[in-house]
């Protein structure tokens, strides 16, 4: 499958906000372009005439080695200043972060990918205890991780991204949960070629969040970018936004013919606006 890319937003007065630009580094992971949080950050910036333009950092970075470099004394910085990641108790221990979810919690929605051939393996999990006789793979430093292994499950880590789906087709695990966002990528440049496929029926669902976090010193920083992201959501923008970029994905889960099974997330932080039902995908 071709992976398809949205057309973009046209960002307002850009033209005036780069002639006064001042750089904001973030810590670069692959393509930008490719990166909904980077386009919709960009967007928030350029709309609400902020003069901070997003900056890779020089070289890619692991969201350990950028998480510790925001933790770090102002002294020890190495000029990142700000990732975009998801949430959990010890991120927001150590760093500040702008309580906007820029996924709308959609990262917390989490379908399979399993073997081709092993559909129906899974076909009789219709409650929490179900999936306790599986394995599931995740990143060693991710939150949902965590998350799973919390619930009871059974949960393989694996220390790079390009070794998971090899691990799953290698019978290392029997299942890689991944966010709803990440589906039409995931199966056309990785899950395809190593003979993994989509588990149509299931959805595991926890409450989390990905936030932008920067320094604890940089609070003036958190709060011009909260008031971006801000002016973006009153816009209506952020969700047009958000809906033209996830469309292929949400096309592919077929969300109404899934059973979706809650997961309870005991790391989520007390101040997560969960209350606030605009910020969260409906």
């Amino acid at each position: 499958m071709k992976l398809r890319r949205r057309p973009l937003l046209l960002s307002l007065g850009l033209a005036g906000a780069q002639a006064r630009a001042r750089p904001l580094v973030y810590a670069r992971q692959g393509d930008p372009l490719k990166d909904f949080c980077f386009v919709l950050l960009r967007e928030a910036l350029a709309r609400a005439g902020s003069p901070l333009q997003l900056t890779p950092s020089r070289e890619r970075v692991s969201h350990a080695r950028a998480l510790a470099d925001l933790a770090a004394p102002p002294s020890s910085h190495s000029g990142i200043e700000l990732i975009w990641t998801m949430t959990n108790q010890d991120r927001e221990r150590e760093l500040l972060p702008v309580r906007i979810p820029l996924d709308r919690g959609l990262f917390g929605w989490r379908v399979l990918f399993v073997r081709a051939g092993e559909e129906a393996r899974f076909a009789g999990a219709r409650r929490l205890a179900d999936l306790r006789s599986f394995s599931f793979l995740q990143g060693h430093d991710w939150p949902d991780a965590d998350i799973l292994a919390a619930n009871g499950l059974r949960v393989e880590r694996a220390t790079q991204l390009e070794a998971l789906f090899p691990m799953v087709a290698r019978q290392r695990a029997d299942a890689l949960p991944r966010g709803v966002p990440e589906v039409e990528e995931e199966l056309a440049s990785r899950a395809t070629p190593e003979g993994l496929v989509l588990e149509p029926r299931l959805l595991l669902r926890y409450p989390t969040a990905l936030y932008c976090f920067v320094s604890p010193q940089r609070r003036e920083l958190a709060a011009e970018l909260e008031r971006c992201l801000r002016a973006l959501q009153a816009s209506g923008a952020f969700d047009r936004l958000l809906r033209q970029w996830f469309a292929p994905s949400l096309a592919l889960v077929k969300l109404p013919q899934r059973r979706i099974i809650e997961l309870r997330n005991p790391f989520l932080p007390a101040a997560t606006p969960l209350q606030d039902a605009s910020l969260w995908w409906k």
